[in-house]
């Protein structure tokens, strides 16, 4: 199923882009192409920040499916680093989601503060608490309706 969306989404960045890299090309058209290139780069920056979601919750997988395709792997780096150069048109929670899912991809150490706090080691532990033994004291005992 991750493949699938995988591969779904690859799609789409190359589709947009191809019409992106057209429409700059083309640009003495006028306001159809302006139209069409604001279209191709919102779906872009959509797409990236999907996936971006995608790679924090599924990090071992989609790093298994982008290694036997480097060419993929090539792709949703350009549009992760091509969202970052965008960030003025973006939140700045997908800048972030996007930074950590380019650290997830490149299996590298955090080089910020900035942790995935989807993975289960950032939650806090629970402290565990061992009830003490008590003694309890011989003899008859009085029960509150005996009183």
């Amino acid at each position: 199923m991750i493949q699938q969306l995988t591969i779904d989404t690859i799609d789409i960045i190359e589709r947009k882009t191809a019409m992106l890299e057209n429409t700059i090309s083309n640009f003495t058209m006028g306001i159809n192409s302006n139209n069409d290139m604001i279209d191709a780069l919102f779906f872009i920056l959509e797409q990236t920040a999907f996936f971006g979601n995608v790679v924090l919750n599924f990090p071992e997988i989609t790093r298994k499916i982008l290694k036997s395709q480097n060419i993929w792997k090539e792709i949703i780096i350009w549009s992760f680093n091509f969202a970052s150069k965008m960030q003025y048109l973006v939140d700045e929670s997908i800048i972030t989601e996007i930074s950590l899912a380019i650290e997830e991809l490149n299996n590298t150490k955090q080089k910020s503060e900035l942790t995935n706090y989807r993975e289960n080691n950032y939650l806090p532990k629970k402290k565990t608490f061992k009830k003490g033994m008590t003694k309890q004291k011989r003899g008859p005992k009085l029960i509150k309706y005996d009183l």
